[in-house]
């Protein structure tokens, strides 16, 4: 059984992406609309921002607006927008991270299996033998905003015909009217709409509903992968980057090498129920103990030499 706190480091990386995102997005709309509440009229908003770009403490001259309130109101879907783009990309390369860092642990499947909609981290669940159940919900709300990023990166925010076929989907419309949200009884935020024109409808709180929608799939992936490698291949590595890999004690020494390793592995991917007995039993297993506490013992010699 998975430990609640246990993580990979790609795991780690992407929640603390996700949280700086929620924070960058709501201080910069509150930003936005305390300028926008800063002034009644078009002609003191604009000598407002005019002064405060000359002050930015950049090489910038002056610069006035005939529509300030309406430039604001645009700022916000571009601030939408790039946040969007930076939510693709951020999970795009925890994928790619996690493909390449356990690819020794993936099953090789033949070429153009699956259903032609397999996105990225479907095929990663088929190469991992991984069960689709627990994705199911989030599919359809993840489809539509992959297909958002890149009507907004190459359409210049105008839906194509992709887009607008999972807008009216019953399979989408279902997955916004159902999904579980952190507090039980409330709704979704309603996804973008698309008007008349074609044009995304973007409000900031979508940019946190994608990069909300991505961390529940990255944290599906990283119980998936402790599961999958098991508990052996986490504290043979930590072993081996802390005693081998390294000529130094890192951070303090312990006792002895199991509550050396005990404190490290715990450090680094949070397994709180990892026990000393555990850790022996995995080294003796590999033959390893002997060979890892002479190395611990070298390595603490070694400190206190360099202390003296």
């Amino acid at each position: 059984m998975t430990d609640i706190e246990s993580r990979i480091p790609q795991f780690v990386k992407f929640a603390d992406f996700h949280v700086k995102l929620n924070a960058y997005i709501k201080l910069s709309t509150a930003s936005i609309d305390y300028l926008t509440a800063a002034k009644s009229t078009d002609d003191e908003l604009t000598d407002l921002l005019d002064n405060l770009i000359r002050n930015a403490g950049e090489r910038w001259v002056g610069t006035i607006y005939a529509d300030p309130f309406g430039e604001l109101k645009k700022l916000k879907i571009q601030l939408t927008e790039s946040a969007i783009m930076r939510v693709f990309s951020s999970f795009d390369v925890f994928i790619d991270e996690i493909n390449g860092y356990f690819s020794e642990f993936k099953v090789e499947i033949a070429p153009n299996t699956g259903p032609e909609s397999c996105n990225k981290f479907q095929l990663m669940f088929k190469k991992f033998e991984w069960p689709y159940e627990e994705l199911e919900y989030l599919i359809p709300a993840y489809n539509f905003y992959v297909e958002a990023r890149h009507c907004i990166v190459h359409r210049m925010g105008v839906a194509n015909a992709n887009l607008k076929a999972i807008n009216t989907s019953q399979a989408f419309i279902d997955s916004i009217e159902f999904w579980p949200t952190v507090t039980p009884g409330r709704k979704l935020s309603a996804p973008p709409a698309i008007d008349g024109n074609g044009n995304l409808i973007l409000n900031p709180h979508h940019a946190i509903s994608y990069s909300d929608i991505c961390f529940r799939i990255a944290k599906i992936i990283n119980r998936n992968i402790i599961d999958k490698v098991g508990i052996d291949y986490f504290v043979l590595k930590t072993a081996k980057e802390y005693l081998i890999d390294k000529n130094e004690i890192i951070g303090f020494s312990c006792n002895n090498v199991h509550a050396y390793i005990k404190f490290h592995i715990r450090n680094n991917y949070g397994f709180s129920s990892l026990e000393i007995s555990d850790i022996k039993a995995i080294l003796d297993k590999n033959d390893l103990r002997k060979k890892y506490a002479a190395r611990y013992s070298l390595l603490v010699r070694k400190e206190s030499s360099s202390t003296k």
